[in-house]
């Protein structure tokens, strides 16, 4: 079954997200690569959904983002 409008969406990780993740880590002194896509990725007003709650939080802080978490 294919929803009419996704639920989500897919951004690629190019090579320009690939710096910006990076950097992300690197001022959070953060490894996890997934957590620093998703948190690129997020605009300030985004709601992310995770259960990673303390990786997200250290690289949201890390860039000012005030982006909401919501636990799963």
């Amino acid at each position: 079954m294919r929803l009419s409008q996704p639920a989500c969406e897919v951004i690629p990780l190019d090579e320009a997200a690939a710096h910006r993740v990076g950097a992300i880590l690197a001022r959070a002194a953060g490894s996890d690569l997934v957590a620093g896509a998703v948190v690129d990725a997020a605009p300030s007003d985004a709601v992310i959904v995770t259960s990673d709650r303390p990786d997200i939080t250290q690289l949201l802080d890390a860039i000012g983002s005030t982006a909401t978490i919501v636990d799963v």
